[in-house]
């Protein structure tokens, strides 16, 4: 028979020796009634109604809000400076909210949305 080879402990990690990890910041202009832990999907939501034509067309009607991404550098320089894309970026986050992501603390069979 073998003999068993002994296995020594580890020594103790002092406190302060493993790197902190930081709490994922939580999207500024996610709703309140948002959990944390759901950012990620309300991130991949509003990614997802911001690229479909149909939800921005929505979004313009409803708000006489309209705005194209930049062609160019020179478009960009402008939307920047003038803080066009920051304005529709808030607008377009606000209208989601309300008509796309809705209440999530609302109960089945609730209008979560007006």
């Amino acid at each position: 028979m073998a003999a068993k080879k002994k296995v020594r402990a580890l020594p103790p990690i002092p406190a302060g020796a493993l790197p902190v990890v930081p709490e994922p910041s939580r999207p500024k202009l996610m709703p309140e009634s948002t959990p944390d832990y759901m950012a990620g999907a309300w991130v991949s939501c509003l990614r997802w109604a911001i690229g479909k034509e149909e939800v921005r067309a929505s979004f313009t009607q409803e708000t006489g809000i309209a705005w194209s991404p930049p062609r160019n550098g020179f478009e960009r320089a402008i939307d920047e400076a003038t803080g066009a894309d920051r304005k529709f970026v808030e607008a377009f986050v606000t209208w989601f909210n309300d008509a796309v992501w809705g209440d999530v603390n609302a109960e089945d069979g609730d209008d979560a949305s007006p």
